[in-house]
């Protein structure tokens, strides 16, 4: 798998083949089988929120839980007018991996082959760039998209063969991930699940 995180304050290990799998990691097995991206989103909030409160009572700073889509914050944790240590995104799933490391909730590692969070985190134009597409289909969420779809805010532009399970795969660390505003709703894209 070309990515493996470290949860639950270290507690927990977890390998997964895409950022969707990372949050189903994070978030339980019900993630996976989320219907549609309003239920997803819900269920990123709730994860977002407890890990707010947590790093909250770690720290004693204030951590708010902000999507694009929306004004304000979705949630904040301490004192709501002082400024946040840290931000968790909720927009889409790559997103809240990145912001959950940033703010040191969880620890991501990737192949040494794979720049999907180290390589400055930009988003594919389209479909046919992910490397979760195949014949018009996209199999980070398991439906049918069309090749010129740019409205994801998840995809990873993979090299060939990396997804394949191999025995042996070195993983890099990742330090602090910039967050392009692609990746986030109202930002040039905008979107959400495919």
């Amino acid at each position: 798998m070309p990515f493996l995180v470290e949860f639950d304050g270290g507690a927990a290990l977890g390998e997964a083949d895409s950022p969707a799998g990372l949050v189903a990691l994070l978030v339980g097995p019900e993630y996976a089988d989320a219907e549609d991206e309003e239920v997803a989103w819900h269920l990123r909030v709730e994860y977002a929120e407890s890990q707010a409160l947590w790093l909250h009572a770690l720290t004693g700073r204030p951590v708010v839980v902000a999507d694009g889509s929306l004004p304000g914050p979705v949630f904040a944790a301490g004192d709501p007018g002082a400024p946040p240590a840290a931000e968790i995104r909720v927009d889409g799933d790559w997103a809240l991996v990145a912001s959950l490391h940033n703010a040191g909730a969880i620890a991501l590692r990737e192949g040494e082959d794979v720049a999907a969070f180290r390589g400055g985190g930009a988003a594919p134009r389209a479909c046919r760039e992910c490397g979760y597409f195949r014949g018009g289909w996209c199999r980070q969420f398991d439906l049918p998209v069309g090749p010129d779809a740019a409205d994801c805010l998840d995809g990873i532009a993979l090299p060939a063969g990396v997804l394949a399970a191999r025995r042996g795969r070195t993983y890099m660390g990742v330090g602090r991930i910039a967050v392009p505003p692609e990746r986030l709703k109202g930002g040039p894209r905008g979107g959400g699940r495919a």
